[in-house]
């Protein structure tokens, strides 16, 4: 059995990514503007706190996902980078996005994604 879990809301997910190399980080934060995931087990939402929202990947082992309709984001980085640093990060990513982070030594790190607000679960399978 598989159920989809979708946002309900525009604009009601978001994705962090973290990536390290050496001494420094970098966090993107991204909106979508929808979401959805599939899993195999019956969701228990009862808990559920829509201001709070839920990490999507932690409390479920999704099969199947999308994200559409960036929203847009941001970034941060940490202070131990220089101006230089982040201009040559800037430059890879607009390039080659994140594989080119990955070919410039970056390190991928924690990832979530949080659904905000109502929530929609179906049985589809």
């Amino acid at each position: 059995m598989r159920y989809k879990i979708s946002t309900v809301d525009k604009k009601s997910v978001v994705e962090t990514n973290e990536w390290t190399k050496d001494s420094h980080s970098i966090r993107f934060e991204t909106l979508w503007g929808w979401g959805w995931v599939e899993v195999t087990t019956k969701p228990n939402l009862s808990k559920y706190d829509e201001d709070e929202g839920i990490d999507i990947l932690d409390e479920f082992d999704p099969v199947d996902q999308e994200l559409s309709g960036d929203g847009g984001g941001d970034v941060e980085y940490s202070e131990s980078m220089s101006d230089a640093d982040i201009e040559e990060v800037e430059a890879i990513l607009e390039e080659d996005g994140e594989s080119g982070l990955l070919e410039a030594g970056w390190e991928p790190g924690d990832r979530e994604v949080i659904f905000r607000g109502p929530l929609k679960v179906e049985k589809i399978k």
